[in-house]
């Protein structure tokens, strides 16, 4: 156990410093300490499944650290083993996807296009911009966005029927398009259920997570709209023709169409309501 957290305490410190240096190698020095920390972790797995039923001390609400014992989960210590290795899973996909950005592409910002898509006569819109409303029943505003969004044409939605019902897109278009989803992620305790806001597609835990080539986040910390959690950009992507989004229960931003081959940079706009510019917790989710 003091080998795995010596480990992941160096590579958080890496990553710590990625925060403030935005140079990739130092992600990379940390990946393979945090491989070795979850090898470690294995190891003290493998030395005591079948040793023991349960550790009394873990079954706790109280224990936090490094995860809440509460309803008899994470009694064990293999019971743990499967979050640390989507952990390393995560960031390891992560870092591939920040070096797809091309050098010198953070520099650029260039702003979509709205493509043409048919929809329904009694859609509703607003425009990505400051005060933009997204949603029909609240005064839910947007207060700043990553710079390419402008002027997008998205789609309003009712909060209330997201939560209810979930989100389904009906329309038609003549060439490849992508549509841009807003997925708001809030702070929440480890392993709590929210049941207001969507979940961000998670091939762990969904075999179909990117049927659309959704899975990626596009644009972490994309927009700030007050009294909301932070809002990351997803795409999905379809052929030509007549096409549904259909998404589960739970709030999300329709943020709009463009061109299936619009170019969007892979980055952390790093937009916070509190004015925390830079932060690297979108790393491991």
């Amino acid at each position: 156990m003091a080998y795995h957290f010596a480990f992941k305490a160096e590579a958080a410190l890496l990553v710590l410093r990625y925060k403030y240096s935005s140079d990739i190698k130092d992600l990379d020095k940390a990946l393979p300490l945090l491989k070795e920390s979850v090898r470690w972790y294995k190891e003290l797995t493998a030395l005591t499944k079948g040793t023991y039923l349960y550790a009394n001390s873990m079954q706790t609400g109280a224990r936090k650290i490094p995860l809440t014992g509460q309803g008899g989960k994470y009694k064990n210590w293999h019971d743990v083993l499967p979050v640390f290795e989507k952990e390393l899973s995560v960031f390891q996909h992560k870092i591939d996807s920040l070096k797809e950005v091309k050098p010198g592409a953070a520099q650029q910002v260039v702003l979509l296009k709205n493509a043409g898509v048919k929809l329904a006569a009694d859609s509703r819109y607003y425009t990505i911009d400051s005060l933009a409303q997204p949603f029909t029943d609240t005064s839910f505003a947007v207060k700043s966005f990553a710079g390419e969004l402008k002027g997008l044409k998205g789609l309003k939605t009712s909060f209330k029927q997201q939560i209810a019902n979930g989100t389904q897109i009906s329309f038609t278009n003549q060439r490849p398009v992508k549509i841009l989803v807003g997925f708001l992620k809030p702070q929440k305790a480890a392993f709590t259920v929210d049941t207001t806001y969507l979940k961000q597609p998670e091939l762990e835990t969904n075999a179909t997570a990117n049927e659309y080539g959704q899975a990626d986040t596009k644009i972490a910390n994309a927009m700030i709209i007050p009294g909301m959690p932070q809002l990351h950009v997803h795409t999905y992507e379809f052929k030509p023709g007549n096409n549904t989004l259909k998404l589960a229960k739970g709030v999300a931003l329709i943020l709009g169409f463009v061109d299936g081959d619009s170019p969007l940079r892979i980055y952390d706009a790093g937009l916070y309501e509190s004015g925390n510019r830079k932060q690297v917790d979108w790393l491991f989710e």
